[in-house]
């Protein structure tokens, strides 16, 4: 209640280093006060930087990050620019390189982050496990843990943390609540009750038992406001400075070209046959 009474003020104190926006701390104070959460802020809304700011206000000094393959740097990168005394190391490599990695984070003295796949993660959870408890841990995309039979959300859920925090735009994936129950249950587990009688209470079924939409939906909100924070680009994007779209130029070697070029032909052909007649010279499509 008093984060929310914060939301609708311009100044909140909160005391990190981070040069975060008035509405990033009143997100990043949720986070601290609740220990474990879930940020669902809109996408560009700066969930890393409410993120990193939340564990230096907690001064967390041995964190893990789990996260899609293809922002691993983009999550050091950040790391790096606003916590530069943090140690960042990513989970990259065969086995050997990446059993490494594990042996110098375990020996680094320093405040420390561990950045990881979910793919790995799962694959080395006996490693993660072997580091002991974590600060905090932090999904990124955290709607990957939504379905709770699968071998990496099991594996995930194995790991020690004081502070668990999930980061996504998108919780309610599909509009499939149980995934939702799936999300919440992982950052603040048994917080739902049991799973089934979690659908039962809030999902309507057909009548081959697929989920066709939400119910109790109010019960629902008030629940989950114990455990999740959302703030859209539409009630916060006045606080953010406008964006900047840059032009930068790809210049293919040889043999990128060519892999272009094959490409490009072979996307000819899953064009419709009647558009490509309408075209004067298809072989100049760009």
């Amino acid at each position: 209640k008093e984060v929310e009474e914060l939301a609708g003020k311009e100044k909140v104190d909160f005391e990190t280093e981070l040069p975060l926006y008035d509405f990033q701390k009143v997100v990043a104070k949720f986070m601290v006060k609740t220990g474990s959460c879930l940020n669902a802020c809109s996408v560009g809304s700066g969930k890393t930087a409410m993120l990193l700011g939340t564990l230096n206000h907690l001064k967390a000094n041995n964190n893990l990050v789990i996260a899609p393959k293809s922002v691993l740097h983009q999550w050091k990168n950040e790391a790096n620019t606003f916590l530069p005394a943090m140690s960042v190391f990513v989970v990259e490599g065969k086995k050997r390189e990446r059993l490494e990695i594990y042996k110098k984070f375990n020996t680094e003295n320093k405040t420390k982050v561990l950045i990881t796949s979910y793919e790995l993660a799962r694959i080395d959870i006996e490693n993660l496990i072997l580091l002991g408890e974590y600060s905090s841990i932090t999904c990124d995309e955290v709607h990957r843990l939504g379905n709770i039979f699968t071998k990496t959300r099991k594996a995930v859920k194995k790991l020690p943390t004081r502070h668990r925090y999930g980061l996504s735009a998108t919780p309610l994936m599909n509009s499939r609540i149980s995934e939702l129950y799936g999300v919440i249950d992982w950052i603040s587990p048994g917080s739902l009750g049991n799973f089934w009688e979690f659908c039962q209470r809030y999902a309507l079924r057909n009548r081959w038992g697929a989920i066709v939409e939400s119910i109790n939906t109010e019960e629902l909100t008030k629940k989950l406001s114990r455990h999740m924070i959302r703030k859209s680009l539409e009630e916060v994007g006045y606080q953010l400075p406008e964006k900047i779209f840059e032009e930068i130029p790809v210049v293919f070697s040889d043999k990128e070209k060519e892999f272009y070029d094959k490409i490009k032909k072979e996307l000819l052909f899953e064009i419709n046959k009647m558009d490509i007649d309408k075209l004067e010279n298809p072989m100049t499509l760009q």
